[in-house]
């Protein structure tokens, strides 16, 4: 069976999950076998202080989402130009 891709936002939120609460996403996820989403927001609600897990950080990742999704656009533009040339 293929492995599931892991979106960007899930990428993200694994990167600074691991910064801030010093485990890797993916052993979150093994432990409790919840999904990526799930674990996230399993972990920082039930096993860790919600308030860590803060308005603040939520928007640093919104940032870096968006900067994610831009330079992707930027680069299958740059792409589908290469092509037509």
């Amino acid at each position: 069976m293929p492995k599931k891709q892991i979106d960007i936002t899930d990428k993200i939120i694994g990167i600074y999950v691991e910064k801030y609460y010093g485990e890797k996403l993916c052993d979150i996820q093994g432990r409790y076998h919840v999904k990526c989403h799930s674990a996230i927001y399993f972990y920082c609600s039930v096993v860790e202080d919600r308030l860590r897990f803060n308005k603040e950080l939520r928007e640093k990742i919104e940032i870096k989402k968006n900067e994610y999704k831009s330079k992707i656009r930027i680069n299958r533009e740059r792409r589908e130009n290469s092509f037509r040339s």
